[in-house]
Formats: structure tokens, C-alpha cells, sequence
């Protein structure tokens, strides 16, 4: 049973909390172009699943160099002083990410996150064999049990736009960037989003 006051917010970690760099923008955009059936490919009822940690050593290229360039990453002043007046207000944060479930990924992200980190109730990962909108969906889905009322920030609009499908009693909070309109047309985003 959830209390009347109970508010939880659910922020991505990339792009929202920590910032992208122009390179990981511009592998988002290509990967986004590469893939424009994404959101129409994903489910409409979220099954359940476990989330279970792995710890498989990463130990292909690809993986190191997005491993690395994530751990550049640090939670700006204004990012850290907004989570800090939500937390203040009585919004319970919790981080809903894309990043893998797995030891490398979570000990990198918690030193980036820094002493952020102390203001998130919890963070969740994207298990392996999940995909990360199915992931965050159902993060919301579960949030939307225990609270009155439920908010996502998110930068990736093929997400938002998901989310506000699946997840009706849930606000999105899209977070518009220049790239943003390079892989989903405004024109396509609910009007139930909040643009920011």
C-alpha cells in the first residue's frame, strides 16, 4: 500500500545525472539511426525478470573503451544541487539506467557518481539479456506500486516515448538536447511528455 505524501523520482544515469560528451552524443545518434524500428520492436507488457549482478570480467574492446570513457564522467554542481533539493523536499531518488548489471560497471559507476551517490535510495541496473527500456519500464512500474506519485528523467525520446506507453502512471521528463530531434521528430513525442 502506498502513502497519499510518498513522491519518488527515477533519473537516468547518462545524460541526465552525468553528462555525455560530444563523442558518446554523436555514438547514440548513429546507433539510433542505425536502429529506427527500436521502440515498435519492444514489448508492451513487461514480464518479469531477475536482477541479478554479474561478474564477468569485461573483456572485449568495445566494452573497455565504453567502460573508460564512462568512468571521465562526474555529476555537475546544478545536477548534484537539484538531486539535493529533491532529496530536501522528500522525493525518494532512485537512478534507472541502461548501464550493464554487472561488478565492473556498478564499482565504476559509484565512483563516478561520487557523493551523489549518497542521495540516490538506489540504483538499478539493466541485467544482461534485458533491453534498457524494458529495463527502466519496469524500475517505473514497481516505483508505481509504492508511490503516490512517480517521475523519470530521461534524454534518449525513443525511451520517453515508451515509458509513457507502458508506464501511464508514471510523468516522463524528457531532457531535449540538440540530438534529441535527430532520432525521434517532436512531432511523434506524446503530448503526456514533459519537455525540458
Amino acid at each position: 500500500m502506498k502513502a497519499e505524501t510518498t513522491r519518488a523520482a527515477s533519473l537516468d544515469l547518462d545524460g541526465v545525472t552525468l553528462p555525455r560528451q560530444f563523442p558518446a552524443k554523436l555514438v547514440g545518434v548513429v546507433r539510433g539511426l542505425m536502429n529506427p524500428g527500436y521502440i515498435e520492436s519492444l514489448p508492451e507488457e513487461i514480464a518479469a525478470f531477475e536482477r541479478t549482478m554479474t561478474t564477468t570480467p569485461i573483456t572485449g574492446l568495445t566494452e573497455r573503451i565504453s567502460l573508460e570513457a564512462h568512468k571521465r564522467r562526474h555529476v555537475p554542481k546544478r545536477v548534484h544541487l537539484f538531486l539535493q533539493q529533491q532529496k530536501d523536499a522528500g522525493v525518494v531518488l532512485y537512478g534507472n539506467t541502461g548501464r550493464t548489471y554487472n561488478q565492473a560497471w556498478v564499482d565504476m559507476s559509484q565512483e563516478t557518481l561520487g557523493d551523489a551517490r549518497d542521495l540516490f535510495h538506489d540504483i538499478f541496473y539493466t541485467p544482461e539479456g534485458v533491453r534498457t527500456a524494458v529495463s527502466k519500464a519496469a524500475v517505473l512500474k514497481d516505483l508505481a506500486q509504492q508511490y503516490h506519485e512517480v517521475k523519470h528523467y530521461e534524454d534518449d525520446p525513443r525511451i520517453a516515448v515508451y515509458l509513457a506507453r507502458v508506464v501511464p502512471e508514471a510523468k516522463i521528463y524528457l531532457l531535449e538536447s540538440g540530438e534529441t530531434g535527430l532520432l525521434y521528430s517532436k512531432k511523434k513525442i506524446a503530448p503526456t511528455i514533459n519537455r525540458l
